[in-house]
């Protein structure tokens, strides 16, 4: 997805398992699978005594929609004359060229003084050309989701649940949706929806176990790749000391906390002074990672 104001150019390269939700229309389909009739736990039992995730319970949680927040900052942009979206459309690499850049997409290139990287676990290919001071940036994570229908009647919606392997909540329609997993892959493998039958497995053996026994249907597993950094703090400033910007490295974390990132990111390249400044860069710029008093030396 591109958003283009004049000359500011804003990157956003979906994982594919949701660029049928940003590209609305386009045509993009989702790479989530079905799966056959399947039971898991269903055998009759009562409630465990002890909950091993008592206490992860964390109301409300589970019931922020990120797309819908995406759909509406992005419909309000598209009211202004001077954005455009350009969609279907797969960004390659980014080069510099004298006091610009050059984006190479499957479709074209475009110039621009200013581009903002959101790209997270593609940035490492994306934006290699940028990436010398710090090669280890960004580190690709692949995280798996479940959705199943049925489950235990005492896991109650409109609250998630974290545990130190899975997370799990209950969504209004009556189903579930669960999740687990934290592999490091090749940036290569970003965006692919690469699902393992032994963690979807071991979350519903979870559920039986931290519950009580119940029909549970498996309808749809898919795995998307999340970003983070070498210290697990997110980078939020200038790449090159000029006009590549970053917003990456959340963790997963980063639909609650990218609006102010993206102002503050905004603020600097008109360069209005923001007060506060919630991202100084000692604390968020990628050039910390190039002090070896803090961080040590990296390997290259």
């Amino acid at each position: 997805m591109w958003l283009r104001s004049k000359g500011l150019v804003f990157l956003h390269r979906p994982t594919r398992q949701r660029r049928s939700c940003v590209l609305a229309g386009a045509g993009q389909s989702s790479r989530i699978f079905r799966l056959g009739a399947a039971n898991a736990g269903a055998a009759p039992g009562s409630k465990r005594r002890e909950n091993l995730l008592d206490g992860a319970e964390s109301l409300e949680s589970a019931t922020w929609h990120p797309a819908k927040w995406v759909w509406g900052i992005l419909g309000a942009a598209l009211r202004s004359p001077e954005v455009e979206l350009f969609t279907r459309t797969s960004v390659q690499r980014v080069e510099r060229e004298g006091e610009e850049y050059a984006v190479h997409t499957d479709r074209g290139i475009i110039r621009s003084r200013h581009v903002v990287n959101a790209t997270k676990a593609h940035t490492p290919t994306v934006f290699k050309n940028f990436l010398g001071p710090f090669p280890n940036l960004i580190t690709t994570y692949k995280e798996q989701g479940i959705h199943l229908e049925g489950g235990p009647a005492s896991i109650k919606s409109r609250v998630g649940v974290s545990g130190p392997l899975a997370w799990f909540t209950r969504i209004a329609s009556g189903g579930m949706v669960l999740g687990s997993d934290n592999t490091a892959v090749s940036p290569r493998r970003a965006g692919r929806s690469e699902p393992s039958r032994f963690i979807t497995r071991y979350c519903c053996a979870t559920v039986v176990t931290n519950w009580e026994n119940a029909p549970m249907r498996v309808t749809h597993e898919w795995t998307g790749t999340t970003s983070t950094t070498p210290d697990k703090f997110p980078v939020i400033g200038s790449m090159d000391g000029r006009g590549i910007h970053i917003i990456g490295g959340f963790s997963g974390a980063v639909s609650a906390s990218s609006f102010n990132a993206g102002r503050s990111i905004v603020f600097r390249i008109l360069g209005v002074q923001s007060d506060p400044d919630y991202h100084p860069d000692h604390f968020f710029s990628p050039f910390r990672f190039t002090d070896p008093a803090r961080y040590g030396i990296l390997d290259p």
